[in-house]
């Protein structure tokens, strides 16, 4: 049996493999949080740009460090699954060796039964027959119960070995996934330090190339300055040989009058000493001339700055007035649009004012023709009332003419009455309609008239504002004319004034153009150069945000493999319990199977003792029955049959030990009647080879009744071989012929005390001349 091993190393990875991931995701974290901070980097200075590749140094020692330690960790997780492969192996093999074992411990068994079947069928009758009969049969049926229990345990155990290889199984597949996964994620890592040693050697190099520029930007400073100094020297002994000139200029006007003034002092030497005064005096007003011309110099030039800023606000302000102008054009076209619309919608009321005119006109003509139709029918109706008394009074005249004439009569006149008021309701009719439409048409001219009136102030008010903006389109177009008149003026005079002051300073600029061009190659040279280097530092800024891209993408998929390296650590923890589950059921289960090949070994153990036993019974049984014929024929058949029932006795509680029960207590109680005297035993104690030579005898079966009495006073239960106890009170439940043959057997204690005494001296010495040679 392969004994448990301990499972605390196992278990013991875990956390540390999680406190150590765990303790490297922290300082990571960190970096990722520096990271903005660096991305804002100064064109300008190369320190911060140095800073960059320490940190991918750092990046990169931290991911090399986490590789090796995931495949170290990878490393364990198949050195435990060989392990767990190995020991599940080893169980396999014991198991079928177990079930080998057990094989030929039923054919052994099988082989025993045969032997003692035989040997008891032999010298037995057939009642004993029949009872061994029985209790072979539940023998035989507690046999079965037990191959049944113990098949039934090896199917629970081959099922829990086949869920162990399934885990297993499972567990190796996730195993070699989470592998897989990390051989592509460190193969990700390995790109990305590449790509990051990559970048750190592109930074190093900008780092030197910024550091070579911003040395060159400096020499170039340093020679801008110079020759910026340089060039207001120049301009100073310039602007001294301007004075220079004008003095010069102003000397030879004064030498040429002076040559007059010579000639005149020629002629007047008297006035020399006075010419000589002038002379001082003129020289004097000179200088001071000078002095002032070079001021107006000065004040010309401030004058020609003054201008040009004024040109440029001249021409910002004439921009500005031009958009303004062509604004107003624009409104002023909105409006003139505006105009035409108004008089279109002017002349348009004006057509519906006609219109409504004519409908006025209509209405009082059918007003006229109604009134004249009314006045006709007033006529009728006089006529009609006329003849309606005259009719009274031909009524009253001719009442005693005939009801007939009469009757017709008033049939005529009631329908013209009829006709004649019908008229009138449709008369009434008529100039009621006339009335509500002559009311409808005064609403609607009123209203149009209403409409007249806001259109004819809505035309005048836009008529007012078209000329407010034409009066105010005059005046800006008056004042920028008057501005564009002066800046003219100030534009010529200025003109005019840079015109001489360049014709004076081209006279001056001449003699320094060598130099001059020395120092504009100079100047191009460092602005190409400065250019070239602003170039390089955005082409150094678009390739480090191509780097801090990578660096993102890097530190995503970063992330991601901590999520999957996370994920898996889970994974393999379960894993691991997993497999710590199965270890311990495998270390159950083998110690089940341990404690069952105890059994087996301490039933085959017994076996042996019992086929031991068995072969001195038949043995001494042999010597009994040649020692019995000397005697006389009675007494050997009595104790004959005495002697075989004690023995059958012996053999049923063997067959009864194989079901479960212990044989030496169940023996004790067949036979602990039997005394034997003490000096029996003392000679036992005395004689330790003798002792050991009735080993495996029948009296190493039975108890002494001393031991039986210590025994009941000890305790009042036995223990058997399998861990059950038997109590006192089991005995109880024993067959009714066992009690029987006990009682009889205390019936017959007395005869057979001298002839056991007998054949135990017998048995000894025979046993022991024996066992001599087998010794030896």
């Amino acid at each position: 049996m392969v004994s448990p091993k301990p499972r605390s190393g196992s278990s013991e990875i875990a956390p540390k493999s999680s406190s150590s991931v765990n303790s490297k995701t922290i300082p990571v974290s960190k970096h990722n949080k520096g990271t903005p901070a660096s991305s804002e980097i100064n064109s300008k200075s190369p320190k911060t740009l140095g800073l960059i590749p320490s940190k991918v140094t750092n990046l990169s020692q931290k991911r090399v460090v986490k590789g090796s330690e995931m495949q170290q960790h990878m490393g364990q997780f198949q050195e435990e699954l060989m392990k767990t492969k190995e020991q599940l192996m080893a169980v396999e093999e014991e198991k079928d060796r177990l079930l080998d074992e057990l094989r030929e411990m039923k054919k052994v068994a099988q082989e025993a039964n045969m032997r003692l079947s035989e040997a008891l069928t032999q010298g037995s009758s057939e009642i004993e027959k029949s009872r061994v009969e029985e209790l072979e049969k539940a023998r035989i049926e507690s046999a079965k119960k037990r191959e049944q229990v113990w098949q039934l345990e090896l199917e629970v155990v081959q099922k829990q070995h086949a869920l162990d290889v399934e885990a297993l199984s499972s567990a190796a597949q996730e195993l070699n996934v989470v592998s897989q996964k990390l051989a592509s994620a460190l193969k990700v890592k390995d790109a990305a330090l590449k790509e990051a040693e990559d970048v750190q050697n592109f930074s190093e190099v900008n780092a030197k190339m910024m550091a070579d520029l911003s040395v060159e930007l400096n020499s170039v400073r340093e020679l801008l300055t110079n020759s910026n100094l340089e060039l207001e020297v120049k301009e100073k002994e310039i602007e001294y040989l301007k004075h220079k000139l004008v003095k010069a200029q102003h000397i030879q006007v004064e030498l040429e009058e002076k040559e007059v003034s010579l000639d005149k002092l020629k002629q007047e030497l008297s006035n020399a000493k006075l010419s000589g005064t002038h002379a001082v005096d003129f020289l004097s007003e000179s200088k001071i001339r000078v002095q002032s011309l070079e001021t107006e110099l000065k004040q010309a030039k401030e004058s020609e700055t003054k201008n040009f800023d004024s040109l440029n606000t001249q021409t910002k302000q004439l921009e500005q007035t031009k958009i303004l102008l062509e604004e107003s054009k624009l409104e002023i076209s909105s409006l003139r649009e505006k105009v035409e619309s108004l008089e279109g919608s002017v002349a348009q009321s004006s057509r519906e004012l006609n219109v409504s005119h004519h409908s006025l006109e209509k209405a009082k003509l059918n007003k006229q023709s109604m009134k004249k139709t009314f006045e006709t029918l007033k006529p009728e109706d006089q006529v009609v009332k006329e003849s309606l008394a005259c009719a009274q009074e031909g009524e009253k005249i001719a009442s005693s003419k005939a009801t007939s004439s009469l009757s017709e009569e008033l049939s005529l006149l009631r329908t013209e009455l009829k006709s004649a008021t019908e008229a009138e309701e449709e008369s009434k009719k008529a100039m009621d309609d006339l009335a509500l439409a002559l009311k409808e048409v005064a609403t609607e001219a009123n209203q149009v008239k209403e409409k007249l009136r806001s259109t004819q102030s809505e035309i005048e008010n836009a008529r007012g504002e078209a000329e407010h903006s034409k009066q105010m389109v005059k005046s800006t177009e008056d004042k920028f004319g008057a501005l564009l008149d002066e800046a003219k003026k100030e534009f010529d005079r200025v003109s005019n004034v840079a015109e001489r002051l360049r014709l004076e300073s081209e006279e001056s600029i001449l003699a320094w153009n060598a130099k001059e061009m020395g120092f504009i190659a100079c100047i191009k040279r460092t602005e190409e150069e400065s250019t070239a280097a602003q170039q390089e530092n955005s082409r150094l800024r678009e390739s480090l945000r191509v780097v801090e891209d990578m660096n993102k993408v890097s530190r995503e998929e970063n992330h991601k493999l901590r999520d999957i390296l996370k994920q898996a650590l889970n994974e393999a923890t379960v894993a691991k319990e997993a497999a710590e589950i199965a270890r311990t059921e495998n270390s159950q289960l083998k110690d089940s199977l341990f404690d069952k090949d105890n059994t087996l070994d301490s039933f085959t153990r017994e076996n042996e003792r019992l086929r031991i036993n068995e072969v001195a019974a038949h043995e001494n049984i042999k010597e009994l029955k040649w020692l019995l014929s000397t005697t006389s024929t009675k007494d050997l058949r009595t104790e004959d049959k005495e002697l075989e029932r004690v023995f059958k006795k012996q053999n049923s509680m063997i067959k009864d030990h194989k079901d479960g029960k212990k044989l030496t207590k169940v023996l004790s109680l067949n036979l602990k009647d039997l005394k034997f005297p003490a000096t029996r035993l003392k000679d036992a104690e005395e004689d330790p080879k003798k002792t050991e030579t009735l080993k495996g005898s029948i009296f190493d079966i039975v108890d002494s009744p001393e031991q039986v009495s210590h025994h009941r006073k000890a305790s009042s239960s036995v223990f058997t071989d399998d861990g059950e106890t038997i109590n006192s009170e089991d005995f109880d439940h024993l067959n009714g012929a066992q009690l029987d043959d006990i009682e009889n057997d205390r019936n017959l204690q007395r005869k057979k005390k001298a002839l056991l005494r007998r054949f135990g001296d017998l048995i000894r010495r025979r046993s022991f001349h024996r066992k001599e040679p087998s010794i030896g």
